[in-house]
């Protein structure tokens, strides 16, 4: 019923008229559900759900608060340089630049892009547990005698577990995502794939509810080669499968109990939320910090894309070094 009745004012306009219908139907009762995702829109932009301030708002004082929440606050504050702050008022100011369109339901992709962290965990805690043995059943097994001292050696033997591994971790995030876009297809439906970011999300990134959770999903599948690599180069450092779960099992616990960590060192935070756990949700990689690299300007999502493929392949090259110094001690 909802969605039937949010399609009817889809593709207006947010203005004086649309909020003076909404506040005339009280909220809760069966017509006020057309305006739902308005109402909540409202609230979150002027920060609170009660009632009788949503229905105070005027379309001026709304647009009002969104410039101020959408131009970021804490730039007021040290650590951000004015390129950044240029950049993020420059967007801000395009995206207020027209009224705010409702594009219609979009429950489904709200759904998704709120669940990303439990997909993430899901994820690091398969991949943990399936390639944390991958290197030390040859140690646990004693057959490393045989394999180091055979035709090819370790050379061929470490790329081929390395690929199969990433292989898997890749296979297995897609399948996850897979099942879940069903799912929530089948429960809530994926409608609204254009609606802006901001009905989620107050930050000033031109982009749509849809292409924010593409991205999410694309940061996930390269993670999972990045956490792929990283437990098996773990496991060949400790020499021990149960010693590389309780490790990365120790990382995610760190980072569901800690939100943050201090800002007084610049570059510690963006370590932190340069994590998977800490990244692949709206509020990590979708960030205000900005790098820039031979000019151009890149947002946290852009550069968290390079950040993950560049530290696969430092994992990989550390993992050979590794491998091939490998000696088998005396049994």
């Amino acid at each position: 019923m909802r969605k039937e009745k949010s399609d009817n004012i889809a593709g207006r306009v947010i203005d004086e008229t649309l909020l003076d219908e909404m506040n005339s139907q009280p909220y809760g009762t069966k017509d006020s559900m057309t305006y739902y995702d308005i109402y909540n829109f409202v609230g979150f932009a002027i920060d609170t759900m009660s009632s009788v301030e949503i229905s105070r708002e005027t379309s001026g004082e709304l647009y009002d608060i969104l410039s101020e929440r959408l131009n970021p606050y804490y730039f007021k504050q040290e650590g951000y340089s004015e390129r950044e702050k240029t950049y993020w008022s420059n967007q801000a100011n395009n995206i207020l630049s027209t009224p705010i369109t409702y594009n219609g339901y979009y429950e489904g992709w709200h759904q998704i892009v709120v669940m990303m962290k439990v997909l993430v965990y899901m994820m690091v805690l398969f991949v943990a547990i399936g390639q944390s043995d991958i290197f030390t059943f040859e140690n646990t097994r004693k057959t490393d005698h045989l394999i180091f001292s055979s035709k090819y050696g370790k050379h061929r033997l470490y790329w081929a577990k390395i690929c199969a591994g990433m292989t898997i971790s890749v296979c297995f995030t897609v399948l996850l995502i897979t099942v879940f876009v069903g799912t929530v297809a089948a429960v809530y439906g994926l409608e609204g794939f254009d609606t802006m970011l901001q009905f989620v999300l107050l930050r000033p990134f031109q982009l749509s509810i849809g292409q924010a959770a593409v991205i999410l999903f694309i940061l996930l599948i390269i993670a999972s080669a990045l956490v792929s690599v990283f437990a098996m180069v773990l496991s060949q450092a400790t020499k021990n499968s149960i010693s590389t779960i309780s490790i990365i099992a120790a990382m995610l616990m760190i980072s569901l109990f800690m939100s943050e960590v201090p800002d007084n060192i610049r570059w510690l935070p963006e370590l932190w939320y340069l994590l998977p756990a800490n990244f692949i949700n709206l509020n990590g990689a979708f960030r205000y910090p900005l790098l820039t690299i031979f000019a151009k300007e890149l947002v946290t999502y852009q550069y968290g894309f390079l950040a993950y493929i560049l530290s696969t392949a430092v994992f990989i090259i550390c993992g050979r070094w590794l491998y091939g110094r490998y000696q088998i001690n005396a049994r």
